[in-house]
């Protein structure tokens, strides 16, 4: 498993520990915010 894709599992599951979605657009909030972590993480 390269660093990128360790980093961008990890960042997803600080990212579901951190929020916590409700609502309708909840999928899409986590989305928006899984894309930003993975821009973040490969710089």
């Amino acid at each position: 498993m390269s660093e990128s894709v360790r980093g961008f599992e990890l960042g997803i599951s600080m990212v579901r520990r951190k929020m916590a979605f409700s609502g309708r657009s909840w999928r899409k909030d986590l989305f928006t915010s899984a894309v930003t972590e993975l821009k973040k993480a490969l710089g």
